[in-house]
């Protein structure tokens, strides 16, 4: 998982230099803007702005698309290089509390009481845990807020209003990533449950859960609440009593790796950048008889693009594709770190 946030601290890392010819010099600001001081440009000879747009399928390009064609073309180079050096579709494990439900008998519910789940995620940049929906299983219907809190937080983070039916385990969809680590969250510990005051009937008691060992830690708890206000994690009260199901999917996580790590992606995005430049003037089907001959600055692109060292007829090259896959291996050798996930059982 890459959130978008950890794209866009790459955004502006490289800029453009300014263009000295007149025709050419209408870049915005935020094509300009080089927060690290490196620039596309010094990649290769070939990529430059002036290339850009004289290659560009529409002739008549105005100045505000072509920026907003330089902004896209920015973040695909980004994109790209992030999609390739982490592999964002492997997750750890996917799970449910309960396999089944189990009818043991209804929880009986103390007045003015928390009851949920306390989630304790690995302490780690790189987790996610993904919550797909929630289940709950009541002897009676009704509609009531499922709450979640973290201890670094006084309000809730988040409620969901959910809906029970009688005898019959209804799930409802939730979709929210926890983190140990985010912009707003250093650690601590996640709460999810409702209120006693709240809800209608009894949650009906499970047995023969599965969580999640190697990544997080998940408590069945209870503890007063007065208030819709985080309490005293001294409080909680540790039980066997079960009260809701968990859907849900721990992902490797790699924002906060990639949001303090900005500088070591400067090389591979520039030379990504200079890949898409050289690619779409190999591939431009405009002519332009103010540039030298079409066909020899695509055999020149081409070179840049794929090196030689096997033409005796042309210089030994090597490519800016083979350069970038090398600086791609480099990073996932760096970056890329794997944990087993092991699976125990809560016996009650």
């Amino acid at each position: 998982m890459i959130q978008e946030r950890a794209i866009d601290s790459l955004y502006q890392r490289l800029g453009w230099r300014k263009p000295s010819i007149d025709k050419y010099d209408i870049l915005d600001v935020n094509n300009l803007k080089s927060l690290s001081g490196k620039y596309f440009d010094d990649f290769n000879v070939l990529t430059s702005i002036k290339n850009l747009k004289d290659t560009q399928e529409n002739a008549g390009i105005n100045e505000r698309d072509f920026n907003e064609y330089l902004k896209a073309l920015q973040y695909k180079s980004i994109r790209f290089v992030l999609e390739n050096v982490f592999d964002n579709k492997v997750y750890e494990n996917t799970s449910i509390l309960a396999n089944s439900v189990k009818n043991d008998g209804t929880i009986s519910l103390d007045t003015n009481t928390f009851y949920g789940v306390e989630i304790d995620l690995m302490k780690s940049r790189e987790i996610a845990l993904k919550i797909n929906q929630i289940g709950l299983f009541f002897d009676s219907s009704g509609s009531f807020d499922l709450h979640l809190f973290h201890s670094g937080n006084n309000a809730p983070i988040k409620s969901w209003a959910v809906t029970t039916v009688s005898k019959t385990e209804v799930f409802t969809d939730i979709n929210e990533v926890l983190y140990a680590y985010s912009k707003n969250i250093k650690g601590g510990k996640y709460f999810l449950g409702f209120r006693s005051v709240d809800v209608v009937g009894s949650p009906i008691n499970r047995q023969e859960l599965i969580r999640q060992s190697c990544f997080v830690g998940i408590e069945f708890i209870r503890v007063p609440m007065t208030s819709l206000e985080m309490f005293n994690t001294d409080d909680v009260i540790y039980t066997s009593d079960e009260y809701l199901n968990i859907d849900y999917l721990v992902e490797t996580d790699y924002t906060e790796l990639i949001v303090g790590n900005s500088n070591s992606f400067d090389f591979a995005i520039g030379l990504q950048q200079s890949v898409n430049v050289l690619e779409q003037i190999s591939n431009t089907t405009r002519s332009n008889s103010t540039e030298r001959n079409l066909s020899a600055i695509r055999v020149e692109a081409f070179l840049e693009l794929n090196g030689n060292d096997t033409n005796p007829n042309l210089p030994f090259k090597v490519g800016i594709t083979s350069k970038l896959n090398d600086e791609i291996n480099k990073l996932k050798q760096r970056f890329n770190r794997r944990c087993r996930a092991s699976v125990g059982t809560l016996t009650v």
